[in-house]
């Protein structure tokens, strides 16, 4: 072979090389960019709504100190990983809107809240959710849920949340529930301590109410769950509660699956009342109402108190005092235990906790990590910052970059002259052999 092809030869598998090689790091971030994405603050949980198909693990527990957190909607995987989130607090609705049913089967659009407004093919595991505090307040079909407004084909498995819902609506359906306020899925091995409480301000019109221990309404199984309920339901329309479900039906239209309701334990109180001459006021220990008798049904406990009232002037709420004085009284976070604030009723003795608190070492490592920082960032500014001085030596310094870059480039200029040069060299005394020989 001559040796001006091979010359070629080895310059062509270079250039391919080189044309290589960004492709192969292109291929490899994608890769990477299918990987579970880890989430280690508060500032981080962004990345739920930045990649809402994403797959996520909590990494330790997050303190989001009671600052208003957006519901998002989500379908992808949360892992949890035993991990909480403390002092969620909720105030609005998501942007979404999703059709829901009642009992007649007529349709709503209807608007969600909830740590997520609504969870579409997703998965969230072994997250806890301790302290979640959410008031909404809606002119629009609303379902408000502890973990979920809405869920549509997805799945809750080992997750824990305490709080308290408070909904309180102008509309003609609405509802809340638990774990999730409305929709189709599954909820397993999962644990709530919830305070729901269902305000109906419209007392001309005869709405569509449902309260849930588990959910509000839908077509949701549930296995091997406990289920806490203080319920407080206030309503001038048809009322739907129940420790498990305010009401059980098909949901979507025409859509059928296997579906439980199986060991699972209900216990608390509802309290409600219906203000309505034509009466349903369906409230009971496991199902308010069931639409469809399409679910297995076994196992399940109860320790459940309905308490109808029948009074309609005052508004039903955990303490019934007009100006309720609270006294407090704090405990103190340890190395495996939260630390919270218990207020107490003067008048009634209705008391709640509030403020948690993270554990010690979880907040020393915060105080470690936020000294590390700012010793960092103070580093970083004495390295990055030059030492303000005269207009001269701003200029002499600019100007020696610019020398070292001119090198950089003649030098590489000359590389490649030189490497030329001896290409030629070489292409040239191969011709006179080739002549020789011929």
């Amino acid at each position: 072979m001559k040796i001006s092809k091979i010359i070629k030869s080895v310059l062509s598998a270079l250039v391919l090389a080189a044309l290589l090689v960004p492709t192969a790091r292109r291929i490899e971030a994608l890769d990477i960019a299918g990987d579970e994405i880890l989430i280690s603050s508060v500032e981080e949980l962004a990345k739920l709504r930045q990649n809402p198909t994403g797959h996520f693990r909590l990494t330790k527990d997050l303190d989001l100190g009671g600052k208003a957190w957006i519901p998002l909607d989500f379908c992808g995987y949360l892992d949890g990983d035993g991990h909480s989130l403390l002092n969620v607090k909720i105030v609005s609705t998501g942007s979404k809107s999703a059709t829901t049913y009642d009992g007649n089967m007529k349709e709503y659009e209807t608007v969600f809240a909830g740590f997520f407004a609504s969870l579409e093919n997703a998965e969230i595991t072994n997250l806890n959710i301790v302290n979640l505090r959410a008031t909404v307040d809606s002119d629009k079909p609303c379902f408000l849920g502890g973990i979920a407004g809405y869920m549509d084909k997805s799945v809750i498995t080992g997750c824990y949340i305490t709080g308290e819902l408070k909904l309180t609506a102008n509309a003609p359906m609405f509802g809340l529930g638990g774990f999730v306020g409305f929709g189709n899925g599954e909820i397993k091995e999962s644990t709530n301590d919830m305070t729901l409480i269902c305000i109906d301000k419209n007392a001309e019109e005869r709405d569509e109410q449902f309260l849930g221990g588990g959910y509000g309404a839908g077509y949701v199984s549930i296995n091997n769950c406990k289920i806490k309920v203080h319920g407080f339901d206030s309503d001038h329309g048809y009322v739907h509660n129940g420790g498990i479900t305010g009401m059980f039906g098909l949901y979507p239209k025409g859509f059928m699956t296997d579906t439980y309701i199986t060991n699972t334990h209900v216990e608390g109180k509802i309290t409600f009342f219906e203000d309505n001459t034509d009466r349903r006021a369906y409230c009971e220990p496991y199902c308010g109402e069931v639409l469809n008798w399409t679910y297995e049904w076994g196992g399940c406990t109860e320790n459940f108190e309905k308490d109808e009232r029948f009074e309609y002037d005052k508004v039903l709420l955990p303490e019934m005092c007009e100006n309720p004085e609270y006294t407090c009284a704090i405990t103190a976070e340890t190395d495996d235990s939260y630390g919270f604030t218990t207020y107490t009723c003067k008048s009634c003795g209705y008391s709640y906790t509030d403020n948690y608190v993270l554990h010690t070492a979880d907040l020393k490592a915060l105080e470690e990590a936020s000294t590390t920082a700012a010793e960092t960032t103070a580093d970083e500014t004495s390295v990055t910052e030059p030492v303000e001085t005269d207009s001269s030596t701003k200029a002499s310094l600019t100007k020696d970059k610019d020398i070292r870059i001119l090198i950089i480039i003649l030098a590489s200029v000359l590389s490649f002259a030189v490497i030329m040069l001896i290409i030629l060299y070489f292409i040239k005394h191969s011709r006179k052999g080739d002549n020789t020989i011929q």
